[in-house]
């Protein structure tokens, strides 16, 4: 699906957690020997580094934004948003009860979001160019020792139970 945005001239972003930015190393364990694939789709990876952010919006009601990338979200056409928990991996389509919530012609959300995806865009290192690795330490970040010993020891594991993952 990926190469077939790519030949239609479709732009495609992708940011997600390095190993600084998330406790579930055995994802990154999964991503990191796929980036080969993944560059060949044409798309632009980013790694969030961990660092917290200030908050992006006047409107949080409380709320403080999160370390790490959890949600699930994008803009499409600078006017709908998809918000939600779905993972594109077996395990959200098979298993779990996941759901993706697309809001339609909300300008101000879709530019919330944008505003919320662009900060920490800022904070992350490109790992993919529009197709070519650019620098695969950035999926590491600025990690502990420690955990990435631990995703060395979990790359075996978790790309041979990827279908799980």
């Amino acid at each position: 699906m990926l190469e077939d945005l790519h030949k239609r001239g479709v732009r495609v972003r992708v940011l997600t957690n390095s190993l600084a930015s998330t406790d579930a190393s055995y994802a990154v364990a999964a991503l990191y020997p796929r980036l080969g694939s993944l560059a060949d789709t044409g798309l632009t990876l980013a790694a969030y580094g961990g660092a917290p952010l200030p908050p992006q919006s006047t409107n949080l009601r409380g709320g403080t934004p999160r370390w790490g990338v959890h949600s699930k979200r994008g803009v499409i056409d600078g006017e709908t948003t998809l918000l939600g928990t779905y993972n594109i991996d077996p395990r959200s389509a098979n298993l779990n009860s996941e759901l993706m919530l697309v809001c339609r012609g909300q300008k101000d959300l879709a530019a919330e979001v944008l505003a919320s995806i662009a900060a920490r865009e800022a904070a992350s290192g490109t790992v993919i160019e529009r197709g070519t690795i650019v620098q695969r330490s950035a999926l590491l970040g600025s990690s502990p020792l420690t955990h990435r010993i631990r995703f060395l020891l979990e790359m075996p594991i978790a790309n041979l139970f990827d279908f799980l993952l």
